[in-house]
């Protein structure tokens, strides 16, 4: 029932006798988020990236689709998945919320709701961990991580080569990095590679990650 133009629009259902059942989404044919900010594994050179407008664009798109699902709805909504292969492309590149699969229903009088752990690792709020109960601020806290992701078009963790080579790692926690460079005043410096040969509006490269920390603290606030 609800209806915005950054969620992915639900037409319809079909149910089959004693088989799987289906939810029918309207199609969106340029994919997931995913697949436009991570370097892809096999890809040639100069496949699809994701301008750093287009990029700045999603990310206001799936606030907006997260807002209206948090205030505007008759009950709140919490979607609990909120990641990049859970924003979807349309044909104008504009992002898509969908996926509302984990979501659960808050009444406007709820302070939390407590239930079972789910969701996907590196995007879960703290107090998934703690056993408090989740509010909205949990979509928050995943938005957050998301636009770490978007900024730097790398996954949040992973693993890298290690100082001397051959095949010892160490893991990258990029949200770490993004801090420390915004209190250096050099978090430009974090911006995808691909990205940073094309012209760049640095003011909201800077705005976007401000706003990432904000959200993906530690404690709610």
């Amino acid at each position: 029932s609800v209806q915005h133009v950054s969620l992915v629009r639900l037409l319809g259902f079909c149910l089959v006798r004693n088989g799987p059942r289906f939810l029918v989404y309207e199609y969106m044919e340029n994919g997931s988020l995913d697949r436009w900010i991570f370097p892809q594994h096999g890809a040639v050179a100069g496949g699809r990236c994701l301008t750093w407008v287009q990029r700045y664009q999603v990310a206001v798109d799936v606030a907006k689709a997260l807002a209206y699902l948090h205030h505007d709805c008759r009950a709140k909504v919490v979607h609990l998945d909120v990641k990049p292969e859970n924003i979807l492309l349309d044909d104008r590149l504009r992002g898509m919320l969908s996926d509302f699969g984990l979501s659960t229903l808050m009444g406007k009088e709820q302070s939390r709701v407590v239930t079972t752990v789910r969701g996907t690792t590196g995007y879960l709020a703290p107090e998934w961990l703690l056993g408090a109960g989740v509010t909205e601020k949990s979509d928050v806290y995943s938005y957050g991580m998301v636009l770490m992701e978007i900024l730097g078009g790398r996954r949040n963790l992973q693993a890298e080569p290690g100082p001397s080579g051959g095949s010892s790692r160490r893991w990258s926690y990029f949200p770490k990095l993004v801090a420390e460079r915004a209190r250096e005043g050099r978090v430009v410096e974090v911006l995808d590679r691909r990205l940073v040969s094309s012209a760049v509006d640095e003011a909201s490269v800077r705005r976007l990650a401000h706003v990432a920390l904000w959200c993906a603290q530690e404690k709610p606030g």
